[in-house]
């Protein structure tokens, strides 16, 4: 019997263009709520951006935020963890040292864009993050960070994934799906949020279905006793998990979760 069902967002709930089949949503999400299921949203974007995305129905929700960094369920943070100053050095002197580097800072409540006049680079991440804010100065930042992003050059995406887990203590860098890496708090990723629910709910991992579609999906489709990857996510993904869903754009997540409630309910 399944507890909970947890999903990723970019390229997996969402469509390509960001949206989300509202009306189905909400009849789903409802029978969901008849059985005491649990839905979870999963991402490496921050809770204030997922709460506005699951508008009017966001305070029933449970969230892993931040790639696993934010756990929030009923209004309740239960965990919130943080970047050490010295990891937050290190990845801002490499990102000084990459000159077509872009770098931001994820706080619990807002995010920064370090020293980027591009603005078309920030109108293509302020979505992700309300309120994006540019400063110039670490300085600037007066609340804890809870993860970093960094983007470069496509062709130099997998050379810095590799030298930043090698080199950059306390930091883990998963790509999203995108060309970007999401820098977590090493140990903290999407399994060890759902973790954390299962111990406050009395839930068994054995009893959580989730869906993704990108390397920072891994973690959390491992730990879940019913596994989703999205026919359009990446190949890595598609080997790891149980089963495989129908592409984003075609509501995929939906149509597993319908069909589901049709077979256990009826």
């Amino acid at each position: 019997m399944i507890k909970a069902i947890a999903v990723d967002m970019d390229g997996t709930f969402l469509h390509s263009d960001g949206t989300y089949n509202h009306d189905r949503f909400l009849k789903v999400f409802r029978q969901l709520q008849d059985h005491q299921i649990t839905l979870i949203a999963a991402s490496g974007n921050p809770h204030y951006q997922l709460k506005k995305q699951f508008a009017p129905v966001q305070a029933e929700l449970a969230y892993v935020a931040e790639n696993g960094v934010e756990v929030i369920q009923a209004g309740q943070v239960l965990s919130c963890e943080q970047m050490t100053s010295s990891a937050i050095q290190d990845v801002f002197r490499l990102h000084q040292d990459l000159p077509d580097s872009q770098f931001i800072l994820s706080g619990f409540n807002q995010a920064y864009l370090m020293g980027e006049k591009d603005d078309e680079f920030f109108d293509s991440v302020k979505h992700h993050y309300l309120g994006l804010k540019r400063i110039d100065d670490l300085q600037e930042v007066n609340e804890p960070i809870v993860k970093m992003q960094i983007k470069v050059p496509v062709d130099q995406t997998s050379q810095l994934q590799t030298y930043i887990n090698d080199h950059i203590q306390g930091v883990t860098a998963v790509t999203s799906g995108y060309d970007d890496l999401d820098l977590i708090i090493t140990g903290q990723d999407k399994a060890a949020g759902l973790a954390k629910l299962c111990q406050a709910n009395h839930w068994q991992a054995s009893e959580l279905m989730a869906f993704g579609d990108g390397q920072n999906d891994l973690s959390m489709l491992e730990f879940v006793g019913h596994s989703y990857a999205m026919t359009n996510g990446m190949a890595i993904v598609k080997k790891a998990a149980q089963n495989l869903a129908p592409s984003n754009d075609e509501d995929g997540v939906l149509q597993v979760i319908e069909a589901y409630l049709i077979q256990q309910y009826g």
